[in-house]
């Protein structure tokens, strides 16, 4: 934990802006990404799931790299609200591609509670390993 602490603190030097900036990186992240999960996954039942899909990676691969480039705070908060975007779009879609690609409901269960500890071992470690690779 101590990593990560001393990372913010670093972070928040590097970009140069307080603590109410450090809360709207985080918090507009989740924002965006509870405000569109449902809308989300209404498009994707829509338009379909596959396309939704590769949207939103693409979209969450480009925000990451412009997050990892941003020069202050500001570009950094826009990019993250558009993760959150890209991540409403990936994840209903990614539930429904796995439903349409089990028949079985034991292998859907089993798959779909792959994919949730793998969302579980990421949302856990996701902080140290940022705070790792930014120190």
């Amino acid at each position: 934990m101590a990593i990560v602490v001393y990372s913010t603190c670093r972070f928040k030097r590097v970009l140069d802006g307080g603590v109410s900036w450090l809360q709207w990186v985080v918090g507009g992240y989740t924002l965006t990404f509870a405000c569109l999960l449902l809308f989300t996954g209404s498009l994707g039942d829509r338009v379909g799931a596959k396309s939704t899909y590769l949207s939103g990676l693409i979209l969450f691969v480009l925000t990451s790299v412009a997050c990892g480039l941003a020069t202050n705070f500001l570009f950094l908060t826009l990019f993250r609200l558009l993760q959150g975007v890209a991540s409403a779009l990936l994840v209903p879609t990614s539930v429904a591609l796995i439903n349409a690609s089990y028949e079985d409901k034991v292998e859907r269960a089993k798959a779909i509670g792959i994919w949730a500890s793998i969302g579980g071992l990421a949302a856990a470690s996701g902080p140290i390993l940022g705070a790792t690779l930014t120190s």
